[in-house]
């Protein structure tokens, strides 16, 4: 008996988390997921952005000013991306982002919606992002399918301002994706029914990350071939608890443990943590590498005896998923979805801003004979094939239950 191929669904997948020109590692992970996702279905990407004026004089605010050079539609890696502009005052509209992202983008979804009839929407980030596609898909008249991924249930769930907005969506919602059982759990907490939310975690680049050769690796990186190293990789920020990292070190060093730490990433703690540092008496065991392409972080992860994670929040972090894939132990926070990856013989998880716990599980870790193979092989079904596989799956739940999200209280 033969059977009928579904049609290919056309996505719009909606979301300020994306490359950008200016910034080719932000959101990395979603051009990944797309990248696998167009394989089996009409995607179309639209990554919506605080607009602000292109005034040479104002090149000196260098975090919003990248902005304004962001043009309006752009290519990366093959990838055709849509980035409409919508009005912010940093710290003063945050409780209107929601609607001010909607006004600012739904001429453009509109055009483009009569151009490729979307079957539905899918909205990574739940605020503004969902809050405003929910609006939108109401009046396309298509489901919309949100996907929460750290802080926007982790730290938005606790802001008044926010919280009804993203709950009311929520409630609406025929689909939700979570990256991590942690997030899934405190919306269902929050009285969304579990049975409409699906866990599915971020996948990993196995052409990238796997377990390459240590001393090649820091030859190719001018590292010590015979020191003990530790190295973390993220933003420079405080909710990656680097500040407790660096008193961490300290520890180690009082300790007389023989260890170098690489600190891979810029953002605004940086100078905070050189003077921490020396303060500490600890510069010389720390390098600061600064800000690294996504490709450049496999040498980092293939070269280091143990990789750190020491945040204070987290949704699905995919440098541990890295970590892990390049047959390095993690040592890291407990935390939003860090438990559902790292277990007892591939890393060791702490409580948030502790340093000697800490500078003991890092000790414990430098220390231990780990089995670098098994680690790798602990994440080698976290593809990103199979997680746009799954999204691909609830796409069509969502859309053959012919339910359509209602306009949430943006």
């Amino acid at each position: 008996m033969s059977t009928i191929e579904k049609p290919r669904l056309k996505v719009l997948f909606f979301t300020n988390l994306f490359p950008t020109p200016t910034d080719a590692t932000r959101g990395i992970f979603h051009l990944q997921l797309v990248r696998e996702l167009a394989k089996i279905c009409d995607v179309t990407v639209v990554c919506p952005l605080p607009w602000f004026p292109r005034w040479s004089f104002l090149k000196r605010f260098a975090r919003w000013y990248a902005f304004a050079e962001i043009p309006s539609q752009y290519e990366i890696r093959g990838i055709q991306v849509y980035s409409p502009k919508y009005a912010m005052l940093p710290k003063v509209s945050g409780a209107l982002q929601g609607l001010l992202v909607y006004l600012g983008s739904f001429g453009l979804i509109r055009k483009l919606h009569h151009r490729s009839k979307f079957d539905l929407i899918n909205a990574l980030w739940l605020y503004p992002d969902a809050v405003a596609a929910a609006r939108m898909a109401k009046r396309l008249g298509i489901p919309m399918v949100p996907a929460a991924l750290g802080c926007d249930v982790n730290r938005m769930f606790h802001e008044a301002d926010k919280r009804d907005r993203i709950l009311d969506m929520l409630n609406h919602a025929p689909r939700v994706i979570s990256v991590s059982d942690g997030l899934r759990e405190s919306m269902a907490a929050a009285g969304i029914p579990k049975a409409r939310i699906s866990t599915i975690a971020n996948g990993v680049n196995s052409d990238l990350f796997f377990n390459r050769d240590k001393q090649e690796e820091r030859a190719r990186l001018g590292l010590p071939a015979d020191r003990k190293i530790i190295v973390y990789v993220g933003r420079l920020s405080e909710e990656k608890g680097l500040t407790t990292l660096v008193s961490a070190a300290a520890q180690l060093h009082d300790r007389g443990i023989d260890f170098f730490l690489c600190i891979v990433g810029d953002g605004p703690q940086m100078a905070e943590l050189r003077e921490n540092a020396a303060t500490l008496g600890v510069a010389s065991n720390i390098r600061f590498v600064g800000h690294q392409d996504h490709d450049a972080i496999a040498g980092w992860l293939g070269a280091c005896d143990v990789f750190c994670l020491p945040s204070l929040r987290e949704g699905c972090p995919n440098v541990v998923i890295e970590a892990l894939a390049s047959g390095r132990p993690v040592v890291a926070s407990r935390v939003g979805g860090i438990p559902d990856m790292v277990v007892d013989s591939t890393g060791i998880l702490i409580p948030p801003q502790e340093p000697a716990a800490l500078a003991t599980a890092l000790e414990s870790a430098l220390q231990r004979d780990w089995n670098e193979r098994a680690i790798a092989e602990s994440v080698s079904g976290n593809t990103w094939r199979a997680a746009a596989e799954t999204y691909a799956g609830i796409y069509r739940d969502a859309v053959e239950s012919r339910t359509v999200t209602t306009p949430g209280a943006v």
